[in-house]
């Protein structure tokens, strides 16, 4: 910008000559504070200012008319260094100055003083005042701030860098002060001439320049944001007065811009300003369409200025509009095609000026206001072609070619000429050039039309506006129809057509149908003319007359077709299926008859008669409609809850393609209902307005847990709003229709078909198993065939279950579980399936060892138990069952915990493939133990019989023998011989033997024992069934089952005391004595001893005392040894801790095997040790069950409380 707010310069000129240049360019490098009035916030400007030297001429003009070109601040520079001369001379000069600017009523001022080094060579005294201070005292009174010394800025030293920095940092806020002052004042004045604005004489041009000025201000310090909102108050101001005189208040200056305009040059968008249209608005010689580029121009400069490019896009339409609005209200006189010229020269320009800020970041923004402005420029384009004849199918005339050459005249100059050198290729690019270009022949004009009106539908497009493409695309197929290209034309009304049938615009989507009918004719698409004519004729939407016309063109068109041919049409919106219903209630089998119903609804004006009807049946493959079946050849497991397996299926003549249980059927109707609802989320993905919007709900929350916001946010908006246009619909009306070829259908033949509803009766037979759905519905005319895809058909999809079921074996109980050692029965069922099985097949049944089975006919009870039986099956018809009983009986043998029994059962047949592993578990109903009790020298054999399940089971006659007889062994039973006992979950049975032992034998021989007992059921009443008696056995062995020591311990009080006291110290005597054996009487036997226990005459005792109630002193553990006698004795002292009958600490004796100790083997061959061995390690072995007998286990001493001194000793411990 030229023109520059004016600061003057007095006193020394000479000296500031020199320091102008570096003050010019210093001054706007930084930005400083500039503090607004009336509360307005502060801003950061940059200060750009014009030097002029100091004259009273230029102090009269009217400071409150004008700011630019004035002088706002005023500066006096010297560089007096002596005070004498100061007084003499520059004082005098300043006061001058000074009176000058007061008489004027002026108080920006500025005086600086430039001191050198050289001033204080002559003088070295410091002088008591300096000239700085003398003219602070003179002038400065209470701004001496205004008085600055400047310390020689040619220098490069720190001071004088820092004086030059000081410098222009007071220059700077005291400009701000003064622009702030002077702005102020302005405004002032300008609001008052805002005010006038009702009189007669006020003039809006007037006033626009004098806001416009304050624009340029702002535009000045860079606030571009303000000068913008001068310019759009401005818009708003001339808008409203316009909008007033609508009314009938007209202001006489608004009479100016009513005169007519002879020229409508387009926008200029450029950033300098018009110097010529600011002449004629100061004039008042401007017209409207020139004021309103002017001020246009101006508001999209700063916005360019501001990086806002998209917001000269979204003003520019409205701009367009609204300057055609006033043009009308004002009566503006414009020649023909002169506002359309204009309009497509200023939006080919604003989107030529958009282009050089074209960004991927900002491109969808931009889209979004051009696509309407090729839009209207395409508009206007079609305008001028068709006032200027250059449409297709016109000719010009010499009326209209002087209308393009008055059109081009008015044009103007080129504004982009200038930007070009004259040696370079012509331009053809800009506005102006394409325009005329486009207007120059009607080839040159259908090219430009063409290119705008693809830009127009792309843009509209990438922005997600179809329907807006859609009918730019109508008006192409119009000029399309015109020029005569059909085909292309048919494109643009089949992609309108199909925008119409999605949105279910009806009736505009028949007459875009009667457009492409006409389309189809002039190509001959024969095809695509009987389909469209069909339709136009099942098109409710329209006239009767209409109806039967097209109906009447498609009968006539069939005519051409070749004999031997059929077209393919599809049945939209001529023929309805409301759905197919199976009319067959039983069963499907193969070879069968099956009826079903189709209901259509035609919509053709007239009766047709078809030459057969029929439904396309598609197989459905196993995988998709059945359960997936598992080999029965694979081995199946049935618990004691049930025990079955299907059958495999036959690969001749019958086979499973479906159960016929209720569970599969259930599950294939299932299976069928998902097909239908996947068909359904087809249709919702292909018409985005069924698509449903997947909404979520967002809460945020603030720091003490409060809610502080709740938003609903679509999650697929991504998905809902991207493009459909070239991704297909659900309405496809150019689309090839494939019959489809199956060999199953269901067929009517002569067939009359008239308007309305219609119920036909398709039949067929069936030879193939499995499960088929309707696939298309075709309904077949001479030489004509209308076919309705599965996605068109009504109702619930039809499905036809053709079974062809294999026989199926079962193997499993009745009520109860199944127990072992008892008759259990069992349930044999054999499904027929789709066969008839004839009486006298035979099944084979093959049980494990142990498993035995028989028949359990009413008549055949006498039948005996085998491991392999045949079953003679009866007569059994399709899909039907039989039931066969049987009883099993699992042997139950040595039962030592509560795991089930385990059986194999094999099935064969003729009816199966296959043979058939079943395994059958069994629960033991009781089971046994056994345990060894010793009383001294005394043993004891005890069995405990457990009931595992709660049926009751009686025992009777228990028995403990020797399986092999040992000497000196007897067993005496110590239970009553005749006693029964009744074993269940919540009772078990306990026997009693007792083992007489001879010690005077050598060795421990093993005793094996067997257990035997009767058993037999009982019912719910606790009665005993009528079964026979089995006896039970369980063997066991005993071992290492003689005593070889004892235990003998007491507590005694220390001498002196009669009784154990709590916390005095007393004695535990142990004494262990091995019993007596012969074997071990003599050390010349000890080897054979050795040989049964090789340690038995070294044994380590343990002491375990339970430190709440005795304190062991001294060593607890020891190792005795007892080579030299049966006997020995050991000493401990101990100290109860508390009174009562305290349990004796209890002993316990271990093998001790000492590292040293090395035994021959018995073949005599001695063994290398090696340290770190197990042998040369000492160890402990612990001794069996019975060997050690203790006879103070269980024994209490009584012990006295402690005294009063004890315990307060016990306390302090």
């Amino acid at each position: 910008m030229k023109r520059r707010p004016i600061v003057t310069y007095a006193g020394d000129n000479a000296l500031f000559t020199g320091l102008q240049a570096g003050l010019v360019t210093a001054l706007p490098q930084e930005s400083v504070e500039w503090r607004r009035s009336y509360g307005r916030p502060s801003r950061c400007v940059h200060v750009e200012v014009d030097f002029v030297p100091f004259a009273e001429e230029c102090l009269v003009k009217d400071v409150t008319r004008t700011i630019l070109g004035q002088p706002i601040f005023h500066t006096y520079w010297t560089d007096c260094a002596d005070v004498e001369a100061y007084k003499s001379s520059t004082r005098d000069s300043l006061q001058a100055w000074v009176t000058s600017l007061r008489q004027q009523g002026i108080t920006d001022w500025m005086v600086v003083l430039l001191e050198t080094p050289d001033t204080r060579k002559g003088n070295k005294l410091i002088p008591r005042t300096t000239v700085l201070d003398k003219i602070k005292n003179d002038f400065g009174g209470k701004q001496a701030e205004r008085c600055v010394s400047l310390i020689d800025p040619l220098k490069t030293d720190s001071r004088s860098v820092e004086s030059w920095q000081t410098l222009l940092t007071k220059m700077r806020h005291l400009l701000m002060v003064a622009y702030n002052r002077a702005l102020n004042k302005f405004e002032e004045n300008m609001r008052a001439e805002r005010e006038r604005r009702t009189e007669k004489s006020w003039s809006f041009c007037s006033y626009f320049l004098l806001q416009e000025e304050l624009a340029q201000v702002f535009q000045l310090l860079a606030l571009h944001d303000e000068a913008l909102v001068q310019y759009d108050e401005l818009d708003a101001l001339f808008t409203q007065f316009v909008l007033n005189s609508a009314a009938g208040d007209t202001p006489q200056w608004l009479s100016n811009f009513s005169q007519a305009c002879e020229k409508w040059e387009g926008l200029h968008l450029t950033p300098d300003l018009d110097a010529v249209i600011q002449g004629k608005i100061r004039s008042k010689d401007v017209t409207l369409l020139e004021f309103r580029n002017y001020l246009f121009q101006r508001q999209c400069a700063l916005l360019f200025l501001q990086n806002k490019p998209w917001e000269v896009a979204s003003r520019a339409l409205t701009f367009l509009q609204n300057t055609l609005g006033e043009l009308s209200i004002l009566e503006v006189t414009v020649a023909p095609g002169g506002i359309a010229c204009w309009g497509v020269l200023s939006c080919l320009e604003v989107i030529d000026s958009l282009q050089t800020f074209k960004e991927p970041s900002t491109t969808d923004a931009h889209a979004h206001h051009t696509a309407p402005l090729w839009a209207y420029a395409r508009d206007k384009l079609q305008e001028l072609g068709s006032l200027c004849g250059l449409m297709p199918g016109c000719e010009t005339s010499s009326s209209q070619l002087h209308t393009v050459i008055s059109l081009v005249c008015g044009m103007g100059n080129d504004p982009h000429a200038h930007d070009y050198h004259q040696d370079d290729a012509p331009v053809h690019d800009t506005p102006m050039t394409r325009l005329k270009d486009a207007l120059s022949s009607p080839q040159a004009y259908k090219k430009h039309y063409l290119d705008l009106s693809e830009v127009a539908i792309s843009t509209y497009k990438h922005i997600g506006r179809i329907r807006s493409a859609r009918l730019i695309g109508k008006e192409l197929a119009t000029f399309y129809m015109a020029q005569g290209e059909a085909q292309k034309a048919a494109t643009f009304l089949t992609d309108q057509l199909t925008m119409f049938l999605e949105e279910r615009w009806l009736l505009l989507a028949a007459h875009t149908q009667l457009h492409l009918s006409q389309c189809y004719l002039s190509t001959n698409d024969l095809e695509k003319y009987v389909k469209t004519c069909a339709q136009l004729a099942g098109s409710t939407h329209l006239g009767q007359e209409m109806r039967e016309e097209h109906f009447e063109k498609m009968k006539t068109a069939l005519k051409d077709v070749e004999e031997g041919s059929s077209l393919l049409i599809p049945c939209d919106r001529i023929f309805e299926v409301e759905g197919l219903r199976l009319v067959s209630e039983d069963r499907i089998i193969l070879e069968s008859d099956v009826l079903v119903e189709l209901s259509i609804i035609s919509k053709l004006p007239n009766t047709v008669m078809c030459n057969q009807v029929y439904v396309v049946l598609q197989h459905v493959k196993e995988e998709i409609g059945t359960l997936k079946t598992i080999p029965e050849l694979e081995r199946k497991s049935s618990s004691s809850s049930s025990a079955s397996q299907p059958s495999t299926r036959k690969s001749q003549s019958s086979s499973m393609v479906h159960r016929s249980s209720s569970n599969s059927a259930e599950v294939e109707r299932k299976s069928l209902a998902n097909e239908a609802a996947a068909a359904e989320t087809e249709m919702a993905r292909l018409n985005p307005l069924t698509q449903p919007l997947h909404m979520s709900l967002h809460l945020e929350y603030k720091q003490d847990k409060s809610l502080s916001s709740a938003s609903i946010t679509c999650v697929n908006s991504h998905k809902v709003l991207r493009r459909r246009d070239s991704q297909g619909g659900m309405y496809k009306v150019d689309r090839n229709v494939a019959k489809e070829q199956h060999k199953d259908k269901l067929v009517a033949k002569e067939v009359v078909i008239a308007p309305g509803k219609n119920t036909i009766t398709l039949s067929t037979k069936v030879t193939s198993k499995g499960c088929y759905t309707a696939s298309q519905v075709v309904l077949a005319l001479e030489k004509l065939e209308f076919i309705c895809g599965k996605n068109h058909i009504a109702g619930p999809p039809l499905s036809l279950e053709v079974v062809s079921e294999n026989p199926r074996i079962f193997l499993g109980r009745r009520d109860r579980d199944l127990l072992a050692g008892l008759h259990q029965p069992m349930v044999l069922t054999v499904h027929s399936g789709s066969w008839h099985i004839k009486q006298g097949t035979a099944v084979k049944l093959r049980t494990s060892r142990g498993l035995l089975v028989k028949q359990d006919n009413e008549g055949h009870k006498e039948g005996q138990l085998e491991r392999e039986i045949e079953i003679l099956l009866p007569e059994v018809t399709p899909f039907s069952s039989v039931a066969v009983p049987l009883v099993v009986l699992a042997v139950l043998g040595p039962q030592r915990d509560a795991a089930t029994v385990e059986h194999t059962v094999n099935i064969s047949s003729s009816l199966i493939e296959q043979r058939l592993d079943i395994d059958v578990h069994f629960i033991p109903p009781f089971m046994s133990s056994h345990k060894l009790h010793t009383a001294n020298t005394s043993k004891f054999v005890q069995v405990t019989v457990t009931g595992l399940v709660g049926r009751g089971v009686e025992l009777s006659d228990p028995s403990l023998m020797l399986v092999e007889p040992v000497n000196h062994v007897e067993l005496k039973p110590l239970h009553p011989a005749s006693q029964s006992l009744v074993v269940c979950t919540e009772q078990s049975a306990s026997y009693m033997w007792s083992v007489e032992v001879d010690y005077e034998q050598e060795g421990t021989p093993s005793l094996k024992l067997e257990f035997k007992t009767n058993y037999r059921p009982l019912d719910d009443q606790g009665q005993p069934l009528q079964e026979e008696v089995r006896c039970y056995s369980c063997p066991f062995d005993l071992v290492d089952y003689k005593t070889l020591y004892t235990i003998r311990a007491r507590v005694e009080p220390s001498k002196g005391s009669e009784l154990c006291r709590a916390g005095n110290m007393c004695h535990l005597h142990i004494a262990l004595q091995q019993v007596a054996s012969p074997a071990c009487a003599s050390p010349e036997d000890a080897g054979d001893l050795a040989t049964q226990h090789p340690t038995a005459h070294s044994i380590m005792y343990e002491v375990l005392a339970d430190q709440t109630m005795w304190a062991v002193c001294g060593r607890t553990a020891g190792v005795l040894t007892l080579e030299g006698g049966l006997r020995q004795s050991v000493t401990l002292d101990v100290m109860p801790l508390t009174g009562g009958f305290l349990p004796l600490p209890s002993v316990r004796l271990s093998k001790y095997i000492p590292a040293d100790t090395k035994h021959a083997p018995r073949d005599g061959v001695r063994k290398l040790e090696y340290v770190g061995s197990a042998s040369s390690v000492p160890r402990l072995e612990p001794f069996s069950p019975g060997q050690v007998y203790n006879f103070s286990k269980a024994q209490q001493v009584h012990v006295l409380p402690a005294s009063n001194a004890a315990q307060s000793d016990l306390s302090l411990t």
